[in-house]
């Protein structure tokens, strides 16, 4: 049961970085115009909402929050595997 919560716990820091960490190699599965176009439209919804660069602020605010809470580093609380 141990390994069970230190799964769900290294989980769920994980989904909670998939939008600033690993939407960015969305590149890699579509082509360059496709991710380009995506791109500007994001960009324009998230102008909207949030400001300009709001995304990227809230990024860096939130990983300023997790290091000083002691959330930032991932490896802490992965599983070792046996």
């Amino acid at each position: 049961m141990r390994d069970v919560r230190a799964y769900v716990r290294m989980y769920y820091l994980h989904s909670a970085r998939e939008g600033s960490v690993l939407f960015p190699d969305l590149h890699t599965v579509v082509g360059p115009k496709e991710y380009d176009e995506k791109g500007d439209r994001f960009e324009e919804i998230e102008d909207k909402r949030s400001g300009e660069n709001g995304f990227r602020k809230v990024v860096a605010q939130v990983a300023e929050l997790e290091k000083t809470v002691g959330t930032y580093d991932l490896a802490q609380f992965t599983p070792k595997v046996v």
